[in-house]
């Protein structure tokens, strides 16, 4: 054989083998078709697939590109890209139905923050499927590959070795623990690692102490996927704003969720990792109750001014006519309607004068009776006047709206409450509002507030504040869950069982039997002895009359000794 003809035999040789190495055997292309158009039957919506090939020399030239080429796979909807593609939250869906990744030689650097693989992936949800192509020959780009989607924490990797029909399965730190010589039935595949976490804990945190049905919601969790749940207190303090919370969330890569719920505008792609709550929520506002009347309303509150007009009109009207016709009455109209005075004997008077004055004499005695009545159920029982039930009524009022503007900066923004927002103290709560000013809160947890013992008037028997009738807004409220943390979708299927077989009620209603119990006895020691008596405080009416009435007589009595000394003159 002359060297040419062996130079042509060794070529041919050797691409086979390459060839051989770079192309899956028919069972494998076969088996991975039947996966991916199995996933898509089963999935509610659009199935997407990523398409990845990390490949230095020729990406999509061998088991990529066949697989692409595969008529059977024409309808699903697929993201080509290579190792250089940078994602984004826009140019790829941040959680596809699956990714097929070929890693192919590529040894990626996981220690630079520039390598773009390592970006990538950063990107996607850890509860993404992945099906790993790799070849055992090169340890290297199996080994940092793996180390990447555990530093990631992803749960859902299965590694196809396409050489041979190899299929290995980890477990949460990246150690094999299956290795299958079998293709096994698509629909047990994948499986999730979060249910073998080996001894790592759910962290979670909260600004400042949770709310305890949220607490149980993931210490139960923690016990449905045999591990604990761990409290991380400090990540983000009472004090922080909304974005600045979230910016040292995503910085605490070790937290799993934050047990602070977060309103939001809109969803967007940035905010994926967020879990929104079971029950949308919605903002009211809180204002104090209608306020007691004074002691000027005291005395004219008792008739209506229909009432007033009545009574002034009938007294002018008789008034008048005495002094027009000064020999019609011989006792004057005012001091004996009013006052009860007689400077003639009424039975003595004329005909004319007792009719005109019996019939007023009686209409008064009882409109006086009437009046007395209600001076003295106003005085043990003070009536309210003034009651706010509308954010028009709230505005006219002037009343200021207290919030908490670091975790509701943008009510400053809104054009009917903006101009009456201000400032809560850092030490302030809900637990203990002034009575002045209203309050900005959640539906969550402001009828609680309201029925607790530090924000009730025990002389008026009743609770100082009351909701405004109508809603500011209302908002889907989110759970921060971790950058990378693979209990998403875990922590989402428990809530909404939790939910919907009334647990989450169950707890919402003992935290409150709790905190009442705790609010009792913290006001056991209430001084509630002058409650329902009369005081000083309540008799002021009386004081005010009877001075008026002593005032009044002493003029008027000066006034007669002056006209006297002045006639003897």
């Amino acid at each position: 054989m002359n060297p040419f003809a062996l130079f042509v035999l060794l070529l041919l040789i050797f691409c086979r083998l390459y060839v051989a190495s770079t192309l899956p055997p028919q069972d494998h292309l076969n088996y991975t078709v039947a996966l991916i158009q199995h996933l898509a039957r089963q999935q509610v919506g659009t199935f997407e697939c990523v398409f990845m090939d990390l490949d230095l020399t020729k990406p999509f030239d061998g088991w990529l590109g066949e697989l692409l080429a595969t008529p059977a796979l024409d309808h699903v909807v697929r993201f080509v890209i290579n190792g250089s593609f940078e994602v984004t939250y826009e140019n790829l869906p941040h959680k596809p139905s699956l990714i097929v990744v070929n890693v192919g030689n590529r040894i990626i650097q996981l220690k630079s923050r520039h390598c773009t693989i390592r970006r990538n992936f950063l990107f996607l949800d850890t509860n993404t499927r992945v099906l790993a192509l790799v070849n055992v020959t090169c340890l290297d780009c199996l080994d940092t590959f793996t180390r990447m989607l555990n530093m990631w924490q992803f749960d859902k990797v299965v590694y196809m070795e396409y050489t041979r029909k190899a299929i290995f399965l980890m477990d949460y730190v990246g150690t094999i623990t299956t290795i299958l010589k079998h293709f096994p039935p698509p629909e047990d595949l994948f499986k999730s690692s979060s249910r073998f976490l080996q001894g790592r804990g759910i962290r979670f945190t909260s600004k400042g102490i949770p709310y305890s049905p949220y607490v149980i919601w993931v210490q139960e969790t923690a016990k449905y996927v045999n591990t604990t749940a761990i409290y991380l207190p400090g990540v983000c303090t009472v004090s922080m704003t909304v974005f600045r919370c979230i910016e040292e969330l995503i910085s605490a890569r070790e937290i799993d969720i934050a047990l602070d719920k977060f309103g939001v505008i809109g969803l967007t792609a940035r905010m994926y990792r967020m879990l929104a709550c079971y029950e949308p929520t919605s903002e009211v506002i809180l204002v104090p109750q209608s306020r007691p009347f004074n002691e000027i309303e005291m005395f004219v509150k008792p008739f209506a001014w229909e009432g007033w007009v009545v009574v002034i009109s009938m007294l002018l009207l008789i008034e008048a006519m005495s002094i027009i016709f000064p020999a019609l009455f011989k006792n004057d109209p005012i001091l004996m309607l009013v006052c009860g005075f007689e400077r003639y004997n009424l039975h003595e008077a004329k005909t004319r004068e007792k009719i005109v004055f019996l019939p007023l004499i009686v209409f008064f005695f009882l409109m006086f009776n009437a009046y007395e009545t209600k001076i003295i159920s106003f005085m043990t029982n003070k009536p309210t006047i003034g009651k706010i039930t509308t954010l028009d009524q709230l505005v006219r009022s002037g009343i200021k709206v207290k919030t908490n503007l670091r975790l509701n900066i943008r009510i400053m923004n809104d054009s009917v409450l903006g101009p009456l927002v201000i400032p809560m103290n850092a030490n302030e709560s809900l637990l203990k509002m002034d009575g002045i000013n209203a309050y900005d809160s959640e539906t969550t947890f402001a009828s609680d507030m309201i029925h607790s013992l530090s924000n009730y008037d025990f002389k008026m028997h009743r609770p100082k504040y009351t909701l405004l009738d109508e809603r500011r807004k209302n908002t889907v409220a989110m759970f921060y869950v971790g950058i990378i943390s693979p209990l998403a979708e875990i922590l989402y299927f428990t809530q909404r069982a939790f939910f919907e077989t009334g647990l989450f009620n169950a707890w919402k209603d003992n935290a409150s039997f709790q905190h009442n119990l705790q609010d009792r006895a913290t006001h056991v020691n209430e001084d509630l002895e002058d409650v329902g008596m009369l005081l000083f405080d309540d008799l002021i009416c009386t004081w005010i009359a009877l001075g008026v009435g002593l005032i009044t007589s002493m003029v008027f009595f000066v006034l007669e000794l002056v006209f006297q000394f002045r006639g003897k003159f």
